[in-house]
C-alpha cells in the first residue's frame, strides 16, 4: 500500500480521501469555510445589485458607468 498526505492508494488500485477532509472534523474550521463562503457570496451579489440599482434610481448609463 503506498499512502501520501492526502490519499491512499490500496491494493485494488482504488484512492481512499480518507485523509483529504479529514480536517472538516474540528468544529472551527467548519465555521471557518462557512464564513468564507457567505463573505464570497455576499461581495457577488453586492457586485451585481449595486449597478442594477443605481440604473433602476437613475436611468442613467453615465452613472452606471461611473460605478
Amino acid at each position: 500500500m503506498v499512502t501520501d498526505t492526502d490519499t491512499t492508494i490500496t491494493e485494488t488500485g482504488k484512492f481512499s480521501f480518507k485523509g483529504t477532509f479529514a480536517s472538516f472534523a474540528y468544529r472551527d474550521f467548519v465555521y471557518l469555510w462557512l464564513g468564507q463562503i457567505t463573505h464570497a457570496f455576499a461581495l457577488w451579489l453586492d457586485q451585481i445589485a449595486k449597478p442594477l440599482l443605481i440604473l433602476a434610481l437613475t436611468g442613467s448609463p453615465i452613472h452606471l458607468g461611473l460605478i
